[in-house]
C-alpha cells in the first residue's frame, strides 16, 4: 500500500503583491504536508514560464525564486520535459520519488501518466 499526498495547483499568471502572498501560503501548505515521509506528487498550472527546468534556474523576481527554492530545498523533481502551452512549460508534475511515476506517450505527445 502506498501513502501518497497528491496536490493539484493553479496559480494565476500575475506577479503583484497578492500573487506573492498566494505563493507564500501555497508553499507554506506544501512544505507542511510535503515534509512527511510519503510520496508527494504536485501537479498543476503554475504559470511560471521562464523557469529552465534543465538547470532549475529562472528570473530573479521573488515568485520564481521562492518556487525554485522550495523545489530544490525539498529535493523535488519536475518531470514534464515538453512545452505544455505555446513555447512554455506551464503545467508541471513535481514529485519527491521519480521512480513512482512512469510516463507513456501518445502520438500527439500528450502525457499519459501512470501512478
Amino acid at each position: 500500500m502506498f501513502a501518497i499526498l497528491l496536490f493539484s495547483v493553479y496559480r494565476r499568471p500575475t506577479f503583484d503583491s497578492a500573487a506573492v502572498s498566494y505563493m507564500n501560503e501555497l508553499l507554506d501548505c506544501l512544505s507542511v504536508y510535503g515534509s512527511v515521509n510519503r510520496t508527494v506528487v504536485i501537479v498543476g498550472d503554475f504559470n511560471l514560464p521562464k523557469i529552465d527546468w534543465d538547470s532549475y534556474t529562472g528570473p530573479s523576481d521573488i515568485i520564481h525564486q521562492m518556487f525554485l527554492s522550495f523545489v530544490v530545498h525539498l529535493g523535488l523533481t519536475q518531470l514534464i520535459d515538453f512545452k505544455t502551452h505555446e513555447t512554455n512549460i506551464l503545467d508541471l508534475l513535481i514529485c519527491n520519488d521519480v521512480n513512482f511515476i512512469s510516463t507513456g506517450w501518445s502520438k500527439k505527445r500528450t502525457p499519459n501518466l501512470f501512478l
